[in-house]
């Protein structure tokens, strides 16, 4: 599996698919969360994404909390940013195994 940052657009992402003969998972590479769900939705449906690899986009704005705040705003927003991405990943992404046997 290759992890990449989001190519940029539609047209880059079906690029890609086409060079690829490897999954790929795209890297949040720290954009803001909407901005993020948006270019992993893009890359399943033209690029053929296999996941994503986010960290910043989940939790960025936890940085610079206190414990306690930041403890919940883990458990809350965090947690359910984490869910919002494996919805929109689900019934997109292309299976690895699907990619792998086709090389």
């Amino acid at each position: 599996m290759i992890k990449l940052e989001y190519p940029g657009d539609a047209a880059s992402c079906r690029r890609l698919a086409e060079s690829l003969h490897v999954p790929w998972a795209v890297l949040s590479a720290g954009v803001g969360f909407d901005q993020f769900a948006d270019a992993l939705r893009i890359s399943c449906d033209e690029g053929g994404t296999s996941g994503f690899i986010a960290g910043r986009s989940i939790w960025k704005e936890a940085v610079g909390m206190g414990r306690e705040e930041r403890r919940a705003f883990l458990s809350e927003t965090g947690r359910r940013r984490l869910d919002d991405l494996v919805k929109v990943i689900d019934g997109r992404a292309r299976p690895y195994t699907e990619v792998v046997a086709n090389a």
